[in-house]
Formats: structure tokens, C-alpha cells, sequence
């Protein structure tokens, strides 16, 4: 079920915002509901390799942080930074 625009749009400062995790401050009530069904299709698209994260540039450990954050910081990236702990 989809929900009416109403129901699921808020206009703030000429941005339109999509909520369903819901946000106090803004006034979007939680949709449980539409959560739930948000993390299924995601959880069966990535099971499936329907859905793969574009990922830009991974970085090893946190020694390499500051240069994440250096890389972050140049908007040239095309996808994901990840630091990976392992």
C-alpha cells in the first residue's frame, strides 16, 4: 500500500522530505508499518544482488580516518566511503 503524499510529505523551506522513521521536531508521526516493509525489500534486494551499495573507496583501520575524511571532504567521490575495522 502506498501512502498519499499527504500522509507521508511534509514541505519545509521548499524542501520535500520523506519520513517513515518519523521526526518530532519536524511533526512526521513513525510508520512502523512502512519501516517494516522498507527493511524487507531492502534486506531481500541485497539477498537477491538486486540492490548492491556503490561503494567509492574503502580505508583500512582507523590510522586511515583522517585520510577518509580528507577524501570525504574533496566531493570527488562517486558512491560510499567506508572505513573498515577488520
Amino acid at each position: 500500500m502506498l501512502l498519499s503524499r499527504s500522509e507521508s510529505v511534509r514541505r519545509n523551506a521548499g524542501i520535500t522530505i520523506f519520513d517513515y522513521t518519523g521526526n518530532r521536531r519536524l511533526g512526521l508521526p513513525p510508520k512502523p508499518g512502512a519501516v517494516n516493509r522498507a527493511k524487507e525489500f531492502i534486506t531481500k534486494g541485497l539477498a537477491a544482488a538486486k540492490l548492491t551499495p556503490k561503494i567509492d573507496r574503502v580505508f583500512n583501520g582507523l590510522g586511515e580516518y583522517q585520510l577518509a575524511h580528507q577524501y570525504m571532504a574533496t566531493n570527488g567521490r562517486n558512491g560510499k566511503i567506508i572505513i573498515s575495522l577488520h
